[in-house]
């Protein structure tokens, strides 16, 4: 349908929007109806305002609308300023508002054209609750579908390499906006194509960046020639009864206190916490941090259970005093009862199939290349066994675990403190 000749000019408008819908439509501005009407006579705000330019000399006597056969109220409002401003103190316009129901709505306009009556009817169309919902939902997907391809990508953890900072079963939010605008940092978790198989995505934790010069020598990281302590990352211990026994048994209590009540824990010797029933078998080991201390926890593991772990706060270390007394242990973290602790040795799971994890000889990180490790350092196959990441390869950082539920949190930056 064709304007009027005795129109100029019709504009269609929305009142503003609250909530979530405003960040992506605003339809407060003024459209031409002769554009919307080549959209079928769509609009999507139900709150509108019409906007008239009449001929000179024409006046408006009435306006009625209707939609399948229920009435619309329109109610006439004079011409804001900026509506004068624009068209001019001297132009001739008519504005009003209505609701508008959903589908077809006609607004049936009868004038007095110098003398003439004359008739004319607007159609305007409000979205149907099937095409809001769909157009929602597209809206969503194109949404979902742009972020998850520049800005957020959700990962899930397959594997214990990043024990514990992420743990199997983990769902993280990765951002891949990160390093738009700057370079990956040290102590950075990201995440970037495998070198030796593009089609997969690795998580590690970045070590070295181009120019650093990196060394591995009894598990320590050494970075510029410096000595680098990590309290965030876990390496593999088993606990041998004796120098030939690589059995994981405990040390019975009597083995330390032979002629007194108060006694000092010898090296390797840790007291942990303990419960009844627990099972060491011959392929269990221990997984701790290097520089773990009182109140910090280790895992006890197995490498036939698979990702099976069962953590155990660590009551004394090397060097501790433990006083025996009734009913007990006294330690400086506290009074322990009978049966609630065991004493282990703790060795280094060190052998020719984990040379690589624990010894490495200096090397030298070349020009957009980054040297990455999983913070389970025996159990990572990282940069030490096949070699560094591009920086093209570099997808973004892993900024936050959403599932679990208990597990929720920020994945911090964190990187080891230049030892003095």
């Amino acid at each position: 349908m064709k304007l009027a000749k005795f129109i100029k000019n019709v504009y269609v408008s929305g009142f503003p929007r609250d909530g979530l819908i405003a960040a992506f439509i605003d339809d407060s501005v003024e459209i031409e109806y002769k554009k919307l009407r080549s959209n079928n006579n769509i609009y999507s705000n139900r709150f509108s305002r019409f906007r008239f330019v009449l001929n000179d000399g024409v006046k408006v006597t009435s306006i009625v609308g209707e939609q399948s056969h229920r009435s619309v109220k329109a109610k006439q409002e004079e011409p804001s300023k900026e509506h004068i401003e624009l068209e001019g103190e001297d132009a001739n316009q008519f504005v009003f508002t209505a609701i508008l129901f959903r589908g077809k709505n006609v607004f049936k306009m009868e004038v007095d054209d110098n003398g003439v009556t004359k008739t004319w009817d607007l159609v305007i169309y409000h979205k149907s609750v099937a095409r809001d919902w769909i157009e929602g939902l597209a809206r969503a997907v194109i949404l979902i579908v742009a972020l998850n391809t520049f800005v957020i990508q959700g990962s899930y953890i397959p594997s214990a390499s990043m024990m514990n900072t992420l743990i199997e079963g983990d769902y993280i939010w990765v951002n891949k906006a990160a390093y738009f605008l700057q370079e990956p940092q040290r102590g950075d978790v990201v995440v970037f194509n495998f070198p030796l198989d593009p089609q997969r995505d690795f998580i590690k934790r970045l070590i070295g960046k181009p120019g650093d010069k990196v060394k591995i020598k009894d598990s320590k990281l050494y970075l510029n020639g410096k000595l680098h302590l990590e309290y965030f990352t876990q390496n593999d211990f088993y606990s041998p009864f004796s120098p030939k026994d690589n059995l994981m048994k405990p040390i019975p209590m009597e083995a330390i206190f032979k002629n007194s009540q108060i006694t000092y824990l010898p090296e390797k010797l840790h007291l942990i916490q303990w419960e009844n029933g627990i099972e060491m078998t011959e392929t269990a080991y221990f997984s701790k941090n290097l520089n773990a201390k009182v109140g910090d926890f280790v895992d006890i593991k197995d490498v036939k259970r698979g990702p099976f772990r069962r953590p155990m706060q660590i009551l004394a270390t090397p060097g501790d005093s433990i006083q025996r007394v009734t009913g007990g242990i006294q330690t400086k973290s506290g009074f322990h009862p009978a049966g609630s602790f065991a004493l282990f040795y703790m060795e280094p799971r060190q052998g020719r199939e984990f040379k690589t994890a624990y010894e490495m000889d200096e090397l030298t990180i070349p020009e957009n290349k980054y040297f990455v490790m999983g913070d389970n350092r025996d159990n990572s196959q990282d940069s030490r066994f096949w070699g560094f990441v591009d920086r093209t390869k570099i997808k973004g950082k892993a900024m936050f675990i959403y599932l679990p539920i208990d597990r929720m949190k920020m994945i911090k930056n964190q990187f080891g403190v230049e030892s003095k």
